[in-house]
């Protein structure tokens, strides 16, 4: 079974409301497993932000060897109201368990 990796995280502004908006995560190449016969498309996997500001989203670590091609990359593209539209790459590796936040895996800007 292919390892799956639950991305969450929180946007807020900078009077601490939370945002609304929409993040998308496209893998950097179709795949193949060989474990599960499970095909991998280019196409984004969409997510809006709740309320809160936050989201919750399970996608497929990058690493793991039952992709036929391992190593590929999602290009995340954060479309949150009011900001500037921002893209970066991540990569979602096993052995950094089973959730991760999103601070930890995204490019920080100095100003």
């Amino acid at each position: 079974m292919i390892a799956t990796i639950t991305v969450t995280g929180q946007f807020l502004d900078r009077g601490s409301r939370a945002c609304s908006g929409e993040l998308s995560f496209t893998p950097s190449s179709a795949g193949r497993s060989s474990a599960d016969d499970v095909l991998l498309s280019e196409a984004p996997t969409r997510v809006t932000l709740d309320a809160s500001g936050a989201f919750r989203v399970d996608l497929y670590a990058t690493d793991d060897t039952a992709w036929i091609v391992p190593g590929w990359t999602y290009a995340v593209r954060e479309a949150i109201d009011g900001a500037s539209e921002r893209t970066y790459s991540i990569e979602l590796l096993t052995a950094s368990g089973a959730s991760q936040k999103l601070t930890a895996l995204a490019p920080v800007e100095q100003p």
